[in-house]
């Protein structure tokens, strides 16, 4: 089958994360895979490098307003020429109009809602609200929703009657050597200071201004407890992190973009995401993928998996909340915590990447027939 993935670039964040080893294992499989981005590559694309080498990488080539427009153009013709069977579209639909309306009459569009419905789309997408919807319902898009919570807000915002299928996210299984270098060692302030790791870009979707005034309550307690916040992540928006500097310290760090998460999570004490809203965010299938003890809201698709008793729930964002779920964690037994670490293993068993490759296979299936 020939298949293109379509994304707005190939940075580090979870989309990005998903798409590749979506690919890989497409391409892995046998069938003709292509992965085309309406920006221009950089030097910041992360994820390219992660790709299989028999992927061809197209770009739409936007580089600024002008030639974003010009991209909306240059997307449709590399479609209509390609003569995919498939044209998998990840986010920013604003950019594909054309090209479902322009494609061959043998492809078929498959869309990922990669968040919640109505917060996943752009100022521009907003605008094709009422043209997804009819594509949707009438077969020309056909949406894949990646979690209960995910399709229950598609269902809200679409309306009951628009079609989705619901495919879990995947990634591949995340593999640490005991014998490693500790990855978090040039921050860690000792071997007993207990470290949560918060990925994520700096939006105020992650909620970081109350996640570090959480910690820094507790830091400045009368009785403080050893631990450690460290958040890895783009500075997407530099307003969020302005406002998040007056809480740094030793305790509270700010390390920017990795390209090892995993890693780090593997080695840290707990994964804390608390989240306002999210679809299936990757990184939380990295956390259980290393045995990381998750601590997060209920957000999203966060839900199906912090219910399953692998880690522990913040119970709204407020500050005061986040705090109480890391004192949680703080004072669990050790004995609980191994339960949890084998829970998280249990628990990711049921998102790895050929499970959710196989399944987004058979809809490719389903719809070429």
């Amino acid at each position: 089958m020939r298949i293109l993935h379509t994304t707005f670039a190939l940075g580090c964040g979870g989309i990005e994360t998903f798409l590749v080893s979506l690919a890989n294992s497409q391409c892995e499989a046998g069938h003709d895979v292509e992965i085309c981005t309406i920006s221009t590559a950089g030097d910041s694309e992360m994820a390219r490098g992660r790709l299989n080498p028999d992927i061809r990488q197209l770009s739409a080539g936007k580089h600024d307003l002008i030639s974003g427009f010009k991209a909306i153009g240059r997307m449709a013709e590399i479609i209509r020429r390609g003569n995919y069977d498939i044209v998998h579209i990840h986010g920013q639909f604003y950019y594909y109009f054309l090209s479902v309306l322009r494609a061959p009459s043998h492809t078929r569009f498959v869309y990922t809602v990669h968040n919640d419905a109505a917060k996943e789309n752009s100022r521009w997408d907003k605008l094709f609200t009422g043209v997804k919807k009819h594509w949707f319902r009438s077969g020309r898009l056909n949406a894949v929703t990646i979690s209960t919570s995910s399709q229950t807000s598609f269902a809200e915002y679409y309306g009951k009657s628009t079609p989705s299928t619901l495919i879990p996210n995947g990634i591949v299984p995340v593999h640490c050597k005991s014998d490693s270098p500790d990855p978090l060692a040039q921050w860690r302030i000792s071997e007993k200071t207990k470290v949560f790791v918060n990925p994520g870009r700096i939006y105020v979707q992650k909620n970081q201004i109350e996640l570090c005034r959480a910690f820094s309550m507790l830091l400045s307690g009368d009785n403080p407890p050893d631990i450690q916040l460290i958040i890895a992540g783009p500075p997407e928006d530099h307003t969020i992190l302005a406002a998040m500097q007056q809480f740094f310290s030793d305790r509270i760090r700010y390390i920017g973009q990795q390209t090892d998460l995993p890693v780090m999570l593997s080695a840290a004490d707990a994964m804390i995401m608390p989240s306002l809203w999210e679809g299936m965010p990757i990184a939380l299938l990295e956390s259980i993928g290393s045995q990381c003890i998750p601590i997060c809201t209920r957000a999203g698709g966060m839900a199906d998996i912090i219910d399953c008793g692998c880690g522990i729930p913040i119970e709204s964002a407020s500050a005061q909340d986040i705090a109480k779920a890391v004192m949680e964690f703080c004072n669990t037994p050790e004995d609980k915590k191994i339960q949890m670490r084998k829970t998280c293993t249990e628990v990711f068993a049921n998102y790895g990447i050929e499970a959710c490759a196989d399944k987004y296979m058979s809809l490719y299936t389903a719809l070429s027939m």
